[in-house]
């Protein structure tokens, strides 16, 4: 069963992080603010974290939560996700 997550940062601005956002987007999540993501995968909340803690420096945080489906359809009918998927 796919999971609905959330993905959430907070990043040093003195660094590029063009990997972090390339990886998202081959992960396929979707913006929903410029540090807010949400994914739908088979991928648990650890196996995210891992994954994009490759692409960040260790002076930033990232939290990847499970949402209910009623909170990912909250974010899934903001306005820029749906323009954005459309």
């Amino acid at each position: 069963m796919k999971r609905r997550l959330s993905i959430s940062f907070e990043l040093r601005e003195d660094r590029p992080y063009d990997s972090l956002v390339l990886r998202l987007l081959h992960l396929g999540a979707v913006p929903v603010l410029p540090t807010q993501w949400i994914l739908l995968t088979l991928l648990t909340v650890d196996e995210i974290k891992r994954d994009l803690q490759v692409h960040i420096d260790p002076a930033d945080r990232i939290l990847v939560t499970q949402v209910t489906l009623m909170s990912f359809r909250n974010l899934i009918n903001n306005d820029k996700l749906r323009k954005g998927a459309a």
